[in-house]
């Protein structure tokens, strides 16, 4: 019990560096750092409230994410497409029909194919970012995979 509470802070600590790098960037615009703050804080808030339901954790997130992600994410439909396919694996755990850890590999392969996506639209539309062009555009890059 005490592993899986874990695992979210080990998240949110790895994602910190980022966030200080994207609130240090000195533009006045701070929509989409505090954008990923408030998400953050909402996704950890999902993880304590909801420790016994990835079910009701994957609902908790979608609705954060739909808050405070998808208004700058570019596609709406690889969003949709990875929090569908979390609360599908999600309640296959929670039903006791899938392992946790076959859970965290397929959600991950779920991760990289919409990534994979991600870089082939951003080439074909000649932006390095999923996110909305702002002055965050080239740190928010590496927010894509902030999902997980």
């Amino acid at each position: 019990m005490m592993e899986r509470r874990a695992a979210p802070v080990k998240r949110i600590l790895r994602t910190l560096p980022i966030l200080a790098l994207v609130g240090c960037t000195g533009s006045g615009d701070t929509g989409i750092a505090d954008a990923q703050h408030r998400y953050l804080a909402a996704k950890a808030a999902c993880d304590t409230d909801y420790p016994d339901s990835l079910a009701m954790q994957a609902d908790c997130r979608t609705r954060a994410a739909n808050q405070f992600i998808r208004p700058y994410y570019r596609y709406g439909d690889l969003m949709t497409y990875v929090q569908e396919r979390r609360k599908a694996l999600a309640i296959k755990v929670d039903q006791h029909h899938l392992s946790r850890r076959a859970y965290d590999r397929k959600i991950a392969s779920a991760e990289r194919e919409v990534s994979k996506e991600e870089d082939r639209r951003n080439q074909l539309a000649h932006t390095e970012s999923s996110y909305q062009s702002t002055p965050f555009t080239p740190v928010t890059a590496t927010f894509a995979r902030i999902f997980h």
